[in-house]
């Protein structure tokens, strides 16, 4: 977990370089939240199981948001993100996660986003 806190960021857009995640079953987010609280978190990009970064649905995928993903160079195993400036009391974060899943459980998804949706025996 890493931070840009308003305090140091300036009132321009700001560049940052990113690893693209390698793992097959990690993922990474960048968020906007409230500094103090943690609350009001809103995604702006995402990298997962070996994809490059890609702007998150919601606030920050509009046309005019500020943000933008650049992984054009390349060997691509970094990206560019241009994040717009923060409003007061609000931080930049990256998180990470990694998780574990059965062959059953990968089977289920995969019929979830293929058909109709799983039956005990076609898994």
């Amino acid at each position: 977990l890493s931070s840009v806190s308003p305090s140091s960021t300036p009132l321009t857009d700001t560049l940052i370089r990113v690893p693209i995640v390698t793992g097959t079953n990690s993922l990474c987010l960048l968020l906007r939240r409230d500094s103090a609280t943690g609350s009001q978190r809103a995604p702006v990009a995402r990298s997962y199981a070996g994809r490059e970064w890609e702007q998150s649905a919601g606030l920050f995928a509009k046309t005019g948001s500020g943000v933008s993903v650049d992984c054009s160079g390349g060997a691509v195993t970094e990206c560019d993100v241009t994040l717009p400036p923060l409003e007061g009391g609000m931080e930049y974060v990256l998180e990470s996660y990694e998780y574990e899943s059965t062959s059953e459980a990968e089977a289920a998804r995969f019929l979830e986003q293929a058909t109709f949706g799983p039956t005990r025996d076609s898994i």
